[in-house]
């Protein structure tokens, strides 16, 4: 009885050893992923408008507005892995490239990298414009709005380092 199926007492233990590695790996591997499972949370996200007068956090204190602009929309949104959205959307009597490119040469002053997306721009009736700082990726689009006018909506997302 020392061979069982032409293999010897050895190599069964040798084979049962093996076995049991890789069954303890498998286990080791997937409790270890669902330890990391439960420490996840849930995707959040919270919104606080800003006072007009206010820029949101992150935009430079020296971006420029139009005199007689409206403010259409000023606020931050925080994530709970620690991500800053924030976003001021104002009025132009600019056309929209002008006041895209306007904004395009504002931010590169600020250390900004970036450009006219023409495949954004594609899409709809807007100028698109990606910049990046770092970590910190700006997005301006112009759409068109009322009387003649167009609006501007500039948004700041800070991603931590």
């Amino acid at each position: 009885m020392n061979n069982l199926f032409g293999v010897s007492k050895k190599q069964w233990i040798i084979l049962i050893g093996t076995a049991l590695i890789v069954v303890a790996f498998i286990i080791l591997n997937f409790l270890d992923k669902g330890a990391d499972l439960a420490l996840q949370q849930p995707f959040e996200a919270k919104t606080e408008k800003i006072n007009d007068a206010q820029l949101p956090k992150g935009l430079p204190a020296t971006l420029p507005s139009e005199i007689g602009s409206q403010v259409l929309r000023n606020y931050e949104v925080y994530t709970n892995d620690g991500r800053l959205q924030a976003t001021r959307e104002v009025t132009t009597k600019k056309e929209a490239r002008a006041a895209l490119d306007f904004y395009v040469d504002f931010f590169k002053t600020q250390g900004y990298e970036g450009q006219f997306d023409e495949a954004m721009s594609s899409l709809g009736n807007q100028k698109v414009a990606r910049m990046l700082k770092g970590n910190d990726l700006l997005m301006i689009v112009v759409r068109p709005y009322q009387d003649k006018q167009n609006k501007i909506e500039i948004s700041l997302t800070q991603i931590p380092k």
